[in-house]
């Protein structure tokens, strides 16, 4: 029955794997090789004495401390996006839909979600905003390389470690 479980495991894991490959923008990894075990619990560490109850805990704490640094990026990326959102929206008073993608060609490399999103509040019809925004996406796709989904992903992995 364990093996049955175990191999289900991994199977599963394996598909994870693979569907992060295939979907993800970002990907995260928290690896602990050698150097890192050193670094962590102290010199001349070996493998009995990384499963002792004390390096667990040194362990988990390193671990931890990442996991601030990583919802600190997180803040500060939550309050970049406010300021995208901010300057895309007075700009959008200012310009027209293609001048906008092409005055903030930086801000749509990095998530094109964000003008998506000014396009809804600037027009009356959301369809209108939609349309638009595909447009606008094909007849500039060879001067810029649009990506969506990079911050809801960041979001995601916040959640994901946060549940740990």
């Amino acid at each position: 029955m364990e093996e049955l479980e175990h191999a289900t495991d991994e199977k599963e894991h394996n598909e994870l794997e693979q569907r992060i490959a295939n979907e993800s923008i970002l990907r995260f990894e928290w690896v602990l090789n050698e150097r890192g075990v050193n670094r962590v619990l102290g010199k001349d560490t070996v493998l009995w004495s990384v499963l002792s109850a004390d390096s667990i805990n040194k362990l988990m704490k390193a671990y931890k401390f990442q996991l601030f640094a990583t919802d600190q990026f997180y803040d500060r990326l939550n309050r970049l996006g406010k300021d995208f959102r901010y300057v895309l929206k007075k700009d959008m008073k200012l310009y027209s839909p293609k001048e906008l993608v092409l005055a903030h060609k930086d801000i749509c490399e990095l998530d094109y979600t964000f003008v998506k999103d000014i396009f809804e509040l600037s027009y009356p019809n959301k369809r209108t905003a939609q349309k638009t925004a595909s447009r606008l996406k094909m007849e500039l796709q060879d001067r810029i390389t649009f990506s969506e989904g990079l911050i809801e992903e960041l979001r995601s992995l916040k959640q994901l470690l946060l549940s740990m």
